[in-house]
């Protein structure tokens, strides 16, 4: 699904060389989802700022496979990128056989764009009240202490695994199709927690249904500074979900370096700003170094991760 973010009301930016067409942000998600809200009020942003129209191209599926084999598949015009989830970066490329991309080789980063705190939630009325607890009672039943994800290979499943490998306790960990169902199941008693975004958590402590117990952050986020660092129980067991805009290698330099800067303001746009909010998403801005830096750590913990865990492609 592809929409147009329309130009109106901005002063083009003088003596500005760039863009000179539409510019397309492919993102592979569903229109509608959280970071899909994101991008079409930072595409508005952009494309008053530029003057020119920001298509915000939606190509969900195959865990961001689609969407960035997309962008592989598309001219290198300086005009084209991708705004993806980083499971499709740094999680993808070890459990999924044959992709047809290699992120090094194919794609350079651009912009850090946000983070999505994971959190570990439990119903209002279970008996665990902080995260040792949690981990004592796992202790105690080995492998049978069910843990509600969104689905096997998700950053919520990958966080429940690395979570049990640094507290030295094995979760038995049931796969969901989506959010929904999982935390559904959790409200229901059919398992003791589940491990998803704060965002999709958020409607259910506000209504009494679901308690958080941790938070798989490296800090305290705003609205989130009661929330006990998993880290803290289970060392080094930080994970956030993020979201970054990448484009193909090739891309000249100068755009980039346009595109990043021009991202950055626009997450502090009040819109934008607003949006993030609602979603409990969290602006993160920074150079293109950040965010190679910032892949190449994920990639060697979950490199690790993963050789400990013995998975491998599928």
């Amino acid at each position: 699904m592809a929409s147009t973010m329309g130009p109106a009301f901005a002063q083009a930016t003088s003596g500005a060389k760039w863009p000179t067409k539409a510019v397309r942000l492919i993102v592979p998600f569903p229109g509608g989802s959280a970071p899909d809200v994101i991008v079409r009020h930072v595409a508005q942003v952009l494309g008053n700022k530029w003057q020119q129209t920001v298509i915000v191209d939606n190509r969900p599926g195959g865990s961001g496979v689609i969407g960035l084999n997309n962008l592989l598949t598309s001219p290198v015009d300086d005009h084209t990128f991708a705004f993806t989830q980083g499971s499709a970066i740094s999680i993808v490329p070890r459990t999924i056989k044959n992709i047809p991309f290699n992120i090094e080789r194919d794609f350079v980063p651009v912009s850090f764009s946000m983070l999505a705190p994971l959190v570990l939630a439990v119903p209002v009325d279970s008996p665990y009240k902080s995260v040792q607890q949690f981990i004592d009672a796992a202790k105690a039943r080995p492998g049978a202490l069910p843990v509600a994800d969104v689905g096997v290979y998700s950053y919520p499943h990958l966080a429940g695994e690395f979570f049990g490998l640094n507290a030295n306790v094995k979760f038995l960990h049931i796969h969901f199709t989506g959010g929904p169902p999982a935390i559904q199941a959790t409200i229901g008693g059919h398992t003791e927690a589940v491990i998803e975004g704060m965002g999709p958590i958020l409607p259910f402590v506000q209504s009494g249904r679901l308690r958080v117990l941790g938070s798989f952050g490296s800090e305290a986020y705003p609205g989130l500074e009661k929330v006990e660092l998993i880290s803290k129980s289970a060392p080094k067991t930080v994970i956030d979900g993020w979201f970054a805009t990448i484009a193909r290698k090739g891309t000249s330099a100068s755009v980039i370096e346009r595109l990043n800067a021009d991202i950055n303001l626009a997450m502090d746009a009040p819109e934008v700003q607003r949006a993030l909010k609602e979603q409990v998403l969290f602006a993160h801005k920074g150079p293109p170094s950040d965010l190679k830096k910032w892949i190449d750590d994920e990639n060697a913990k979950w490199g690790v991760v993963m050789d400990r865990l013995g998975i491998k492609p599928e």
